[in-house]
């Protein structure tokens, strides 16, 4: 990345339609306890019908804040227009997006992981997150849940391994949580971009594009985030956003298709793309026929998961999160 004068060390982007008010100030109140680390917030509401903005306004002001701004988008536009509309107005080194009902992992969480990326010359990471559940106003964290991805240790910035990052994401589709990246904001700009009026809901395949360019995206082993399961995209039962996330799945593929480029992966993505998939069975015989290496991989991370060794973490700061959802 050519060097340039930034603003601030992280933008963090809030991207919101129609939340819980005690959740959206709870994220907020977890970003402005952040310590050691310049940083911008950016809120930006999907079209809500209350977006909760004089009550964010007076948040901010209590706590002498003013490097923020808030985007109030009249209609609704998708999670991908929302998320673009606010970063447009980044002006940080790097993006941390956060949605309301997740929170930092703690108050060092991003001068942590800046201070990480600027000793190694990084520009694009993801660390881990603790999933969790709320009862009766008391986190409950989720036990024998299954990370995401399945396979860290292909991602380890000294043993990185490219190839076998992009086959298992794109063939076995072992796909990164979106809420754990934290990467530069001019390629998380070019990549959303590449998307924008394409991919409507599903915004982090921005980052899946990233690594089919072979632009590295390490594995920061800490916990960064508390994610909340089962009220985003990728982690709910509904029925409808299953249905549109393999429509956008279908999307996404069509763009590989279509992209003219065909280094030695792509035309094996698109080869695999144009076999019958229909189901189990035929799925399995075509990736054999397109990546028989890939076998191994997958292997791999099946008995990574039967052997729980890949369960996401449990332990979390309960000062820091008592103090982030006082009232």
């Amino acid at each position: 990345m050519k060097k340039t004068q930034y603003k601030y060390d992280v933008s963090v982007l809030v991207i919101s339609y129609n939340p819980d008010r005690k959740k959206l100030i709870s994220t907020l109140r977890s970003i402005l306890y952040q310590k050691d680390v310049h940083m911008q917030i950016i809120v930006a509401d999907d079209g809500s019908k209350n977006n909760y903005f004089d009550d964010i306004r007076a948040l901010f002001e209590k706590h002498g804040f003013s490097d923020y701004v808030l985007v109030a988008n009249e209609i609704n536009l998708g999670i991908t227009k929302n998320f673009y509309s606010g970063l447009v107005k980044a002006e940080g080194e790097f993006l941390k997006g956060i949605s309301p009902g997740d929170y930092f992992y703690n108050e060092n969480t991003l001068s942590d992981i800046y201070k990480y990326m600027k000793k190694r010359g990084l520009d694009a990471a993801f660390g881990n997150a603790v999933y969790f559940q709320m009862n009766n106003k008391t986190i409950r964290p989720v036990h024998k849940n299954i990370r995401r991805p399945n396979l860290n240790v292909i991602y380890d910035e000294k043993k990185y391994r490219y190839s076998v990052v992009k086959s298992n994401c794109w063939l076995l589709k072992d796909y990164t949580l979106g809420a754990a990246y934290f990467v530069k904001r001019e390629l998380v700009l070019k990549y959303c971009e590449m998307i924008l009026g394409k991919v409507k809901y599903m915004e982090d395949v921005l980052y899946r594009f990233m690594l089919l360019d072979d632009i590295p995206i390490v594995h920061y082993d800490k916990s960064i985030i508390m994610y909340e399961f089962g009220t985003g995209v990728s982690t709910t039962k509904e029925s409808k956003w299953k249905r549109i996330m393999l429509e956008e799945e279908k999307v996404i593929e069509k763009l590989v298709i279509a992209d003219k480029r065909n280094d030695k992966f792509r035309k094996k993505l698109k080869r695999y793309y144009s076999m019958n998939r229909d189901n189990l069975l035929t799925k399995n015989i075509s990736l054999l026929l397109t990546s028989p290496g890939t076998q191994f991989w997958k292997i791999c991370r099946i008995l990574h998961v039967r052997l729980g060794k890949c369960y996401t973490e449990t332990s979390y700061d309960k000062q820091f999160m008592s103090k982030i959802m006082e009232e």
